[in-house]
């Protein structure tokens, strides 16, 4: 199995937390992360993460290619913290997208596959809740990309469609009739 790693490293004394590049840097840090290091208020010099990706060969990880050795060889010899996840697998992907357009042509209430899996990540809480002044309350579905979530999550979450589906979207439909038609549909 291959995982996706995000590496930074420790300073004495203090260890920089999350920083990814689509999220705000924290507090101690001023700067951008576009590849510069990152000068610390009052602290020495941190550096940003650094994305590489490894391969587990027993309880060890490894570099999966030669890239990921060479990021990995940027690296002081200090202490690491990673963050490890699998990276998703795209099969799993195009599975929902197929999933939403058998659904969407099994009903008439959504009109597109957008609008379908909008629907379906607001019923499922997969969204944001904004009240705005009047008392009114809007969720805002949140992504469901490869960088949003891991494998693990994106599982859940497929399940949990598949289950929305049945009870929902198209009552009475039973788990298995979806698995087997949407194995007819893709072939």
């Amino acid at each position: 199995m291959d995982f996706n790693c995000t590496v930074g490293w420790a300073n004495p004394g203090n260890i920089l937390h999350g920083i990814l590049l689509r999220k705000k840097l924290p507090r101690c840090c001023s700067g951008d992360i576009g590849g510069r290091f990152l000068q610390q208020k009052d602290r020495p010099l941190c550096a940003p993460m650094t994305v590489v990706y490894l391969k587990r060969n027993g309880l060890t990880l490894v570099p999966l290619a030669e890239d990921d050795a060479d990021a990995l060889g940027r690296l002081p010899l200090t202490t690491l913290r990673a963050n490890v996840s699998a990276p998703r697998n795209i099969q799993h992907h195009k599975k929902l997208f197929a999933l939403l357009k058998l659904i969407l042509g099994n009903q008439e209430r959504y009109k597109s596959t957008d609008e379908l899996l909008a629907a379906v990540k607001v019923h499922l809480g997969h969204c944001d809740t904004v009240f705005m002044r009047d008392g009114t309350e809007i969720r805002i579905p949140k992504s469901i990309s490869f960088t949003a979530m891991d494998q693990a999550e994106f599982a859940q979450f497929y399940d949990r469609v598949l289950d929305c589906v049945c009870s929902e979207i198209i009552p009475g439909l039973s788990r298995p009739d979806v698995e087997r038609q949407l194995l007819e549909f893709a072939q």
